[in-house]
């Protein structure tokens, strides 16, 4: 639901494209995408650039492979998906041609032993690439929503992950574990006539807020949230706000 938000952007970038075009690789690399989510990248990899190495997908979320496990397996993609820990990667040392990890380093708690993870199977020169948010995406609407919905129902502010990783700081926090480090930033712009797709997204917030929001106090926020989403396109004829986001490249 949160990654279908960006298909109201323009211009559209698609994360998968990118990373595999910035890491310019030759076909029959070992990958390890960490943190896989739906397995996207490794699928496509696979299906549309015709991938013939070793490709690995882990998530810490049992729930969330199940689709890229059947799907990989009823269409004999030679995938393998297994449920892993970011902070404890379960493969020997210089294991992987390329590791990626997009969008998600800032979910896991201890983000420089990750990042050590994921230089630690990594081959040496491997290549490395990581994606992550600004601090300043999505700060026109998204942002002033979770403070009003905070200030209206008296709770505690939405912890902001580009807090905890951002593509201003993050680079950094890199560099203790890669070299040869350069980041690409990217810049458009959410444009929506529906209230829809921000709700949806917005939903998905509820257990990363808080997990004891009872069902009728949560969808008391949530139609909260539609209404200001409806006065602001009533202001404005249209929601719009910027995306910023980045994907970093380094080699072991």
């Amino acid at each position: 639901s949160r990654i279908a938000l960006y298909e109201h952007t323009q211009p559209r970038y698609v994360l998968w494209e990118e990373v595999i075009k910035g890491l310019d690789i030759k076909g029959d690399e070992s990958v390890l995408d960490v943190g896989c989510g739906d397995g996207t990248l490794l699928i496509k990899l696979r299906k549309k650039q015709g991938h013939s190495g070793a490709l690995f997908g882990m998530d810490i979320s049992s729930g969330i492979l199940k689709r890229p496990i059947n799907l990989a397996d009823s269409q004999r993609l030679n995938i393998d998906f297994i449920v892993a820990d970011a902070q404890h990667i379960p493969f020997s040392d210089n294991s992987f041609d390329v590791v990626t990890a997009c969008h998600m380093i800032y979910h896991v708690p201890d983000i420089d032993n990750a990042l050590l993870e994921m230089a630690r199977v990594l081959k040496p020169e491997g290549k490395f690439a990581l994606s992550a948010n600004s601090q300043k995406s999505k700060s026109e609407v998204l942002r002033p929503l979770k403070e009003a919905v905070a200030k209206r129902f008296a709770l505690s502010m939405f912890p902001d992950a580009t807090r905890r990783f951002s593509i201003e700081e993050g680079g950094d926090l890199i560099k203790k574990h890669f070299k040869n480090l350069t980041l690409k930033k990217y810049r458009s712009l959410i444009s929506l006539n529906s209230p829809d797709p921000y709700v949806a997204y917005f939903n998905t917030l509820r257990s990363l807020w808080d997990d004891n929001f009872s069902d009728s106090k949560w969808s008391e926020i949530i139609e909260f949230v539609e209404k200001e989403l409806r006065e602001i396109l009533k202001r404005e004829e249209r929601i719009e706000e910027t995306n910023i986001f980045g994907i970093f490249y380094a080699t072991k």
